[in-house]
C-alpha cells in the first residue's frame, strides 16, 4: 500500500515538473516571439510597435532603442511592473496599456509629456493615479475606466487640453463644485458611467456627450452647465420623477435617454420639454 502511494506521489511530482517545464518553454517560446517583433521594428524603423494580447508580464529592455517608434500597444497582456523602458521613447503619440495588472505607472511616463496624445490605462488595478499623470500636458484622450479609482483624480483636472476623458466603472461617488474640473476647457466628451455618484457639479464649455448612467443619482442634476452639450445618458439611475419645466440642462437642445429609471409618471413632464431632440424613456 505504502509503495503504490510512494508511485503515485512520484507520478505527480513528475507531472507537474512536466507541467512545469511547459509553461516555461511556452514563456520563452513568446518572450522569443516579442523579442523578434522589436528586433523587425528596430530593423524596418516602424512607427507602431503591437505587443498586445501576447501574455507577456515584462517588457523587453530591447524596445528602449526604439527612440522612433509613435504607436505602443501592449493592452491585452500580463504586465506587473511598470514597464520603464517607454520613457526613453520620446516620440510616442500613442500608449494603449488596458488590461494588463499594474498597481503603478512608470515614474518616467511625464517625460513624454511633449509628444503624448492618447492614453489608455483602462481595466488595470492602480486604484490611484499619479501625479505624474498631471504632467502629461499635450494629452488629448485619457481612458481610466474600471482602474479602481475612489474619487475624480485631480491630476486629470491640469490636463487643459484634454478632450476624452473615460472614468466609467471606478467607485467615484461625487464631484463637487470645489473639485478643478471645469479647467478641462476643452472637455468634449466624458463617460463617468458605471461608478457611485450621487451628486455632480460642473462647468464644462465644450462638452457635447455626457454619460452617467448606472450611477446613484436621484434627479436629473442640475448643477451642470455645458452650452453645448448634445447628448445626456441618465440610464439605469435612481431617478424617481421629472420636472415639469424644462431647466438647466434640459432647456436646450439634446438627446436624453433616461430609461430603466424607477419612475411613476413621465409623460406629461418628457411631452413639456420641447426643445430636446429625442428623449428615450423605455
Amino acid at each position: 500500500m505504502l509503495k503504490n502511494a510512494s508511485l503515485e506521489n512520484l507520478k505527480k511530482r513528475g507531472w507537474n515538473c512536466l507541467v512545469s517545464k511547459r509553461s516555461k518553454d511556452l514563456i520563452s517560446k513568446k518572450m522569443e516571439e516579442v523579442l523578434v517583433i522589436v528586433e523587425r521594428a528596430w530593423t524596418k524603423k516602424e512607427a507602431m510597435l503591437n505587443l498586445s494580447h501576447r501574455d507577456i508580464r515584462v517588457i523587453p529592455a530591447d524596445i528602449a532603442k526604439l527612440t522612433f517608434t509613435k504607436v505602443l500597444l501592449l493592452n491585452n497582456n500580463k504586465i506587473l511592473m511598470p514597464p520603464e523602458e517607454i520613457s526613453h521613447l520620446q516620440q510616442l503619440e500613442a500608449i494603449s496599456l488596458e488590461h494588463n495588472q499594474l498597481t503603478v505607472l512608470p515614474s518616467g511616463i511625464a517625460q513624454l509629456s511633449p509628444s503624448l496624445q492618447f492614453l489608455n490605462l483602462s481595466h488595470n488595478p492602480l486604484t490611484y493615479l499619479s501625479p505624474a499623470v498631471g504632467m502629461l500636458e499635450n494629452l488629448r484622450s485619457l481612458w481610466l475606466g474600471h482602474t479602481g479609482l475612489l474619487s475624480f483624480p485631480d491630476e486629470v483636472c491640469a490636463l487643459c487640453r484634454l478632450t476624452h476623458l473615460s472614468l466609467e466603472g471606478n467607485q467615484i461617488a461625487n464631484i463637487p463644485s470645489t473639485a478643478p474640473v471645469s479647467s478641462l476647457k476643452e472637455l468634449q466628451w466624458l463617460s463617468l458611467a458605471k461608478n457611485k455618484i450621487v451628486s455632480v457639479s460642473f462647468s464644462l464649455p465644450c462638452l457635447s456627450t455626457l454619460n452617467l448612467s448606472e450611477n446613484c443619482l436621484t434627479e436629473i442634476p442640475e448643477s451642470i452647465s455645458c452650452p453645448k452639450l448634445t447628448s445626456l445618458n441618465l440610464r439605469g439611475n435612481r431617478i424617481f420623477h421629472l420636472p415639469e419645466k424644462a431647466q438647466g440642462v434640459l432647456d436646450q437642445k439634446l438627446e436624453l435617454d433616461i430609461r430603466d429609471n424607477p419612475f411613476t409618471d413621465v409623460t406629461t413632464a418628457a411631452l413639456s420639454w420641447t426643445k430636446l431632440e429625442n428623449v428615450k424613456l423605455y
